[in-house]
């Protein structure tokens, strides 16, 4: 259950990337939720 969420959750991310290329904030923010994702 916990493996889709995080799926569910990177193709938003993608998504929201894709949308705003050029949004540095959001890249920082989405690139500090990844990382504290991939920690757990």
């Amino acid at each position: 259950h916990m493996y889709s969420d995080y799926i569910v959750r990177s193709q938003i991310f993608d998504q929201i990337l894709e949308r705003y290329p050029k949004d540095d904030f959001l890249q920082e923010q989405i690139e500090i939720l990844t990382s504290i994702d991939n920690r757990e």
